[in-house]
C-alpha cells in the first residue's frame, strides 16, 4: 500500500532479450522483422466512443498498423488496418461463448484468420490460433500477471517467451485517462498478432473490470 492507503502501482519487469522465432510465425505480408521491436501505442481509459489510434515502432517511430472503431461487442468492430488504410483484419466477439473469444477474420470477405480465445482462470490467460486449413502453426499463449499491469506471451507447446506486453495508467507525457502499452515482440514474430493479443488482453480486463463492479454494487447477493 501506498501513502494514504492507495494501492500502490504495479512493477513491471524488465523487458529481457527475447530470442528470434524459426520459422517466423506470420500471417500477414511484411509483419515481421529480423530484429526486437518496441511497439507503443495510447488508448483512453473506460470509453465507450470511437477512438482512433496508431500501433508505432518506439524505436523508429515508424507506424505499424491503426485501430478503428469502437469497444469490441458481439456488433461492434474493431478494423486493423495499414498506415495507408489497407484493411488488415476486424475483431468482434462471438456471440453465445462462455469464456471471452475473438474473432478475427478478414476486412472484407469475413474469412477467419484466427481466434483468440480465453481460458478459465482467476487471471488473463489467452490463446491465439491460427485458421489453416493446411498445415498447423504455434498456439500464442498471453497470461497477465496477478497486478494486469504486464502479460507475457510464450509459444504454448515449446514456451519460448515471444513477446512482453505493459499497460501503463501514467505514459511518459503524465497525460490522465490515457493507457499506454508498450510490446516487446521478439524477432520473427508477426507484429499484428501481437497487437490483436494486447486489444483481445485489454478487452479481458475491461469485462473483469466490469464483473468485479457488478459484484461490488449487488453488495455479494
Amino acid at each position: 500500500m501506498g501513502l494514504f492507503g492507495k494501492k500502490k502501482e504495479e512493477e513491471p519487469e524488465p523487458i529481457p532479450l527475447l530470442d528470434p522465432v524459426e520459422p517466423p510465425i506470420s500471417v500477414f505480408p511484411n509483419m515481421t522483422r529480423d530484429r526486437q521491436v518496441s511497439l507503443e501505442y495510447r488508448q483512453k481509459l473506460m470509453t465507450m466512443k470511437t477512438e482512433d489510434f496508431t500501433v508505432f515502432d518506439s524505436d523508429n517511430d515508424e507506424p505499424i498498423v491503426t485501430v478503428t472503431g469502437p469497444a469490441m461487442y458481439a456488433r461492434k468492430f474493431k478494423t486493423v488496418t495499414l498506415p495507408n488504410g489497407e484493411p488488415l483484419f476486424k475483431m468482434r466477439v462471438k456471440l453465445a461463448a462462455v469464456n471471452l473469444r475473438i474473432i478475427c477474420e478478414d476486412a472484407e470477405r469475413g474469412t477467419e484468420f484466427f481466434q483468440i480465445n480465453r481460458e478459465w482462470a482467476w487471471k488473463v490467460k489467452l490463446n491465439l490460433r491460427q485458421n489453416l486449413t493446411v498445415g498447423d502453426s504455434p498456439t500464442l499463449h498471453l497470461v497477465g500477471s496477478a497486478g494486469g499491469s504486464q502479460a507475457k506471451v510464450t509459444l504454448k507447446d515449446s514456451g519460448q517467451l515471444v513477446a512482453v506486453l505493459d499497460r501503463v495508467r501514467w505514459g511518459k507525457e503524465g497525460m490522465q485517462n490515457k493507457l499506454t502499452y508498450r510490446m516487446a515482440v521478439a524477432p520473427g514474430v508477426d507484429l499484428a498478432l501481437i497487437t490483436a493479443l494486447c486489444l483481445a488482453w485489454d478487452k479481458a480486463k475491461e469485462d473483469d473490470r466490469k464483473r468485479a463492479a457488478a459484484a461490488s454494487s449487488g453488495g455479494g447477493g
